[in-house]
This record gives C-alpha cells, sequence and structure tokens, in this order.
C-alpha cells in the first residue's frame, strides 16, 4: 500500500468511524472531518498568509526601484532578471519558502485526499435542505461560491491587486464543479472554504494591528 492510498483509506475510516461508531450521519461527519483537518492546519496558512502580505508590502515599496532597472536594463533581459532577483534577496523577499511550500503542500494533500475518497466511498444521507447527498445540489455549489467570493474579496491587498477576472474565475469554477459533483464533495468544499474566510478575518485582523 502506497502512501498516498494510506492517506485517503485513513481519511475513509475517519469518515466510517464518525458516521458508525458515533452516529453521526455521513454528511454531518464530512463537515466535521473538513473543519478538524483544516483546523489543524490553520497556524500553518495563517503563517503562509501574513508572510504572502509582507512580500506585498515589501514589492510596493520597491515598485520605484524596479522601475529603474527596467528602464536600465530595458535591452538586457538578462541583466534584468539578475537585477530584481539581486534585490529581492537584499530586501529578503522570497516567494517560496518552507512555510508556503508546506502550506501549499497540506492543503493540496487534503483536498486531493478527501475528493478521491469522497469520489470512492458510497454515501446515503440527507442534510437540511439536500434529500440526498450523492447527487448533485445547485443551491449548495451557489453557497459555496458565495463564501470563496467572500473570502478572496477580504483577502489582504485584493482591493489592489485582484482584478474583476480573478475573483469570478476560480468562484465560476467552483460553482460549477460543486453542481456537478455530488454534494458531498460539495458539503467539503463549502466546509473548507468556511474555514478559509474564517483564516481571512483573522489574518485581517492581524494585518490591521500591525499597521497601527
Amino acid at each position: 500500500m502506497n502512501i498516498w492510498t494510506a492517506w485517503t483509506d485513513g481519511l475513509a475510516n475517519i469518515l466510517m468511524l464518525l458516521s458508525g461508531h458515533f452516529g453521526f450521519s455521513q454528511a454531518t461527519a464530512i463537515i466535521l472531518l473538513t473543519l478538524a483537518i483544516r483546523l489543524t492546519m490553520v497556524p500553518v496558512s495563517i503563517g503562509a498568509a501574513l508572510r504572502a502580505d509582507r512580500n506585498r508590502g515589501r514589492l510596493d515599496a520597491l515598485k520605484p526601484a524596479l522601475e529603474g532597472l527596467r528602464n536600465r536594463f530595458k535591452d538586457d533581459p538578462r541583466a534584468l532578471a539578475r537585477q530584481t532577483m539581486a534585490l529581492y534577496r537584499q530586501e529578503g523577499i522570497r516567494f517560496l519558502d518552507r512555510l508556503t511550500v508546506i502550506n501549499l503542500a497540506s492543503q493540496a494533500g487534503f483536498g486531493f485526499g478527501m475528493f478521491r475518497m469522497l469520489r470512492t466511498v458510497k454515501v446515503k444521507s440527507d442534510f437540511l435542505w439536500i434529500s440526498d447527498i450523492a447527487k448533485p445540489d445547485l443551491l449548495l455549489a451557489l453557497l459555496t461560491g458565495a463564501i470563496m467570493a467572500l473570502t478572496l474579496s477580504l483577502a489582504p491587498g485584493s482591493h489592489t491587486q485582484m482584478s474583476l477576472a480573478m475573483l469570478v474565475i476560480p468562484v465560476a469554477i467552483s460553482i460549477i464543479s460543486v453542481a456537478t459533483f455530488p454534494s458531498a464533495i460539495g458539503l467539503y468544499w463549502a466546509s473548507s472554504n468556511l474555514v478559509s474566510l474564517i483564516q481571512t478575518l483573522a489574518v485581517r485582523q492581524i494585518v490591521a494591528r500591525r499597521q497601527r
């Protein structure tokens, strides 16, 4: 058994434990499993978000210097790249450090693992207005997209760096995907997005306190 199979089987076993041993419905078990694992990842995610915000601030401060380099080396792309990277190193700007890699890897590992697991296990449960989580639900898809849109729009720096397309495209993909897949996946996606929203609000508060 490889690591990936062990991971997805482990998620399936936890889901069965919550729904079989503790008596939760499968829908509630999916939500609880998602919230529990995502919340354990919040410290790393917040750390990565704060580091990204710090990089944004330093890049904003470097705009005049970067513009000067572009004018100076406009005919020498290699020299421009070398000088730009040297300036980034001098100012301590790193776009892919260890914390960022850990955050991306953990998010991807959990997300793909839950998706794979929920595509393979047999689900049969209702939840609120959803009569069967094995079937898609349009309202759940719209709710998932709304939470994602709110999260993206509230992210620090989004008002200056995020174009309308950068907001609409991922939200549209999210809505279409959830409206296509079983609601079990939609419940995971919505729960995960809810944690992302809470995390974004926390990051906004931390950034605001630092700027006072």
